[in-house]
């Protein structure tokens, strides 16, 4: 029974554009579907982080907003999963480095995670409970010695052992090149992926770390460890799927990259509060929620008598129209919030608790006043 022969890119490239020119009209329908059910959904997710959900009805309203809102998120959901499965990229190379011996490359892969989940570990426990108390000195030591010594074991099995001397095997006709021409070149380099793919775990853990604690700055530090360890376990996953699926490697490239997809969407319900934090992060991009306060000229029916004159530091402007300080939390078609200058250094957690002051109005009917030039000295008029 013959082997199936791999198939080129090229076979692979034509047969997806010929599916695409076919289906073009349904995968359009599923993609503006999925576009519009991420912008809503982030929309909804920024507003509820906010406190402020009666924002997001009227928002809805604006279709060309809401399509430059979908990119922006897009574009930081992709900055977010390349962080966060930094790691899987740099352990996927390490396992690659076995690429004479693909019988083997799937219990190679499982070898190798003990090394980088006792790095985890070890990384874990250092950064939520010996960091402060011992510095960075120690704490880093401990991991590396760690580290290097689960790797001294995994390199001892005798299938990791038939694997090294197999790739560094002489072929007729493919001469051992670069770290294939050394075992010990090779061995270093494979101890040196191995410690940069548990130090790329720093990436995700900020990451995780900052999604949760934004909203439950109070949360128990052993559960928060605890998120972030399963979290970076998880990262590993498509890796080990990618090697142990069946099939050529086009298949198993779509494997492991829709087994990172779900993880991502695993990640999000884990952690509920993902969307919002990315949202919150792409409105700050976007200037959606500004970073100062300004000095706004407001038209309507609210009156001085109508607002806290020293929380808004507001004055009449002329008839019908009342000039205040504040800053922008929200900014999408027609409406507007403005918040109190007092709450702009407020954390993500904070803010949901005093949004109810902020005053609800309307693009239109708001006016953003120039600041004043600073001129140089020799420039001032006398």
């Amino acid at each position: 029974m013959t082997a199936e022969p791999q198939r080129t890119f090229q076979e692979v490239f034509s047969k997806l554009l010929k599916s695409m020119l076919t289906y073009w009209a349904q995968i359009g329908v599923v993609v503006s579907l999925c576009s519009a059910g991420l912008g809503l959904t982030s929309l909804y997710a920024y507003t509820y982080a906010i406190g402020r959900t009666d924002l997001f009805m009227p928002s809805t309203e604006a279709k060309s907003d809401l399509a430059v809102w979908v990119i922006i998120v897009a574009i930081f959901i992709s900055i977010y999963i390349f962080l966060l499965f930094s790691t899987s990229w740099l352990f996927g190379i390490t396992v690659a480095m076995f690429d004479r011996t693909p019988k083997l490359q799937k219990h190679i892969a499982a070898w190798l995670t003990l090394p980088v989940l006792t790095g985890f570990i070890s990384f874990i426990l250092v950064s939520f409970t010996l960091y402060k108390s011992l510095g960075t000195g120690f704490p880093t030591t401990v991991i590396l010695v760690m580290v290097l010594l689960t790797t001294w074991f995994t390199l001892s099995r005798p299938i990791i052992r038939m694997a090294i001397r197999t790739n560094l095997k002489r072929h007729a006709k493919k001469k051992p090149v670069g770290f294939h021409s050394n075992k010990t070149l090779f061995v270093f380099f494979l101890i040196l992926f191995l410690i940069a793919t548990v130090v790329a775990g720093i990436s995700p853990t900020l990451l995780i770390a900052a999604t949760y604690l934004a909203f439950e700055p109070n949360t128990n530090t052993y559960f928060a460890a605890l998120i972030c360890l399963l979290t970076l376990a998880m990262t590993l996953l498509p890796v080990i799927i990618f090697y142990r699926s069946s099939g050529d490697v086009y298949n198993r490239t779509f494997f492991g990259v829709f087994s990172a997809l779900i993880l991502f969407c695993s990640f999000i319900v884990i952690l509920p509060n993902t969307m919002g934090y990315i949202a919150y992060r792409a409105a700050l991009g976007i200037d959606v929620r500004q970073k100062g306060a300004e000095r706004f000229i407001l038209t309507g029916d609210l009156g001085l008598q109508d607002i806290n004159t020293t929380l808004w530091k507001a004055r009449a402007a002329a008839p019908g129209k009342i000039e205040i300080q504040a800053f922008q939390l929200f900014s999408f078609g027609d409406v507007l919030l403005l918040c109190p200058s007092s709450l702009l250094k407020l954390e993500l957690h904070q803010m949901k608790q005093h949004t109810h002051y902020c005053i609800r109005t309307l693009n239109s009917k708001a006016t953003l006043k120039p600041q004043k030039p600073q001129l140089p000295n020799n420039l001032k008029t006398t």
